[in-house]
This record gives C-alpha cells, sequence and structure tokens, in this order.
C-alpha cells in the first residue's frame, strides 16, 4: 500500500439487501474482538453505526495496519455501507507529532549553529541519526502493509460473506 493511499484511504461502496441493524449484528457475531490479542483473521466489529475492520495474522504483527472504516446506514434497498481503507486514526496523531519533533529539532540545530567544540565527526553522527528518524516510520509502513490488499481482499470476502454485500 502506498504512502499517500494509506493516509487518503481507499474508498468503497457496499450495499446489502439486510438491514442495518441486521447487517451490524452478523458482522459483530462473526468478527473477532479487536481487544483480544489473540483472535485472528477479521477483527472488529460495528458500534452505533460505525464500521471498523481490521485483518490480524498474528498477535505480533505490525499494529498500524489499514483498518477498514466508515458508516452503516439504512437505505431504501437494505442497508449501505460507505468505508475507507485507511490508517488507523492514532496513527495521524503519530506521524504529525513525530515529524513536527525531528523539524524543531532540525531547526533549533540550524537555528543555534553547533557549538564550538563539536566535531565533525559528531556533526556526521547527529544528521545520520536524524536521518535514520526520518526513514524508520516508512520503512516500517512499507514491510507492515506489504499484504495490505490481500488482507482487503479477506475482508471483503468476509463482509460479502455475512451480510451479502456487493459493490
Amino acid at each position: 500500500m502506498r504512502l499517500m493511499d494509506y493516509f487518503t484511504g481507499q474508498r468503497l461502496h457496499l450495499r446489502s439487501p439486510l438491514p442495518a441493524q441486521t447487517a451490524a449484528q452478523r458482522i459483530n457475531d462473526a468478527a473477532g474482538s479487536m481487544f483480544w490479542p489473540f483472535a485472528m483473521g477479521v477483527v472488529g466489529g460495528v458500534w452505533l453505526g460505525n464500521v471498523r475492520l481490521q485483518y490480524r495474522s498474528s498477535p505480533f504483527e505490525y499494529n498500524a495496519k489499514p483498518v477498514l472504516a466508515g458508516r452503516l446506514r439504512d437505505v431504501a434497498s437494505g442497508s449501505s455501507l460507505e468505508l475507507r481503507y485507511r490508517a488507523p486514526l492514532w496513527v495521524y496523531g503519530f506521524y504529525f507529532v513525530w515529524y513536527l519533533f525531528l523539524t524543531l529539532v532540525g531547526a533549533v540545530l540550524i537555528g543555534n549553529g553547533w557549538a564550538p567544540d563539536i566535531t565533525s565527526a559528531e556533526k556526521a553522527m547527529a544528521v545520520g541519526i536524524t536521518g535514520l528518524l526520518l526513514v524508520v516510520p516508512i520503512v516500517l509502513h512499507a514491510v507492515g502493509t506489504r499484504r495490505s490488499g490481500d488482507e482487503l481482499a479477506a475482508i471483503l470476502d468476509f463482509v460479502s460473506s455475512n451480510i451479502n454485500a456487493t459493490r
């Protein structure tokens, strides 16, 4: 999954012939609990019309994997699911704080200059560490979301088999 798609989300619109309350009950009955770390497969559910589903294959995997989130509403022909496959909400805050912190560190270093007794090797180490801190979240994202297309397909199969939803 590309980093931009991870944050903007892939829009999906599904329709089910079932009423929203019945569809929510079926999803909740079939999905594992998000709070139980050993629940595998599709986990999550529907709360107050809000859908949040994620695919979990191991209790020790990347915890910032994309989630299928959105609204479940009643429509004349059954129910409608307006969803996005995107980053969990806490990830937006993490990236904002992380890169804000690194920007402030860089601004302080550039603004105040280096202390007179800092050697060029120490400067190179500081620049290298800062560069590493810039790249690590992106690398973790690339490794952690490498199978997100397959996981989205598994979640959609789960939804379509439980509530007869179609695109």
